[in-house]
């Protein structure tokens, strides 16, 4: 996600770690990986931009929707690991 971002771009890092070999690595450390994908973020030039903080509609739809995923995720007992970005996907990670 780059919503909450200056500059676009850094929503290619989830995929810059994957292509690394994250999930690889985990399980070399013992680790069962199961992968949940993506979810569904707007880019940014799909949007109009509102004064102050642009895209504050479109992070907060984000962040519920991953909180909601996130909480699925720990309510079965495994710990969720979020690749996200900017700063701004904390809030439905946290």
């Amino acid at each position: 996600m780059d919503l909450g971002a200056g500059r676009r771009g850094v929503d290619m890092g989830p995929s810059a770690i994957r292509f690394a070999g994250l999930s690889a690595g985990l399980r070399r450390l013992g680790n069962n990986v199961k992968y949940e994908g993506n979810i569904s973020v707007p880019i940014p030039e799909s949007k109009t931009p509102g004064r102050g903080l642009k895209f504050h509609r479109e992070v907060v739809k984000v962040c519920n929707s991953l909180a909601q995923h996130v909480e699925k995720i720990i309510d079965a007992s495994a710990f969720p690991i979020v690749l996200g970005g900017d700063h701004s996907i904390a809030m439905g990670t946290v």
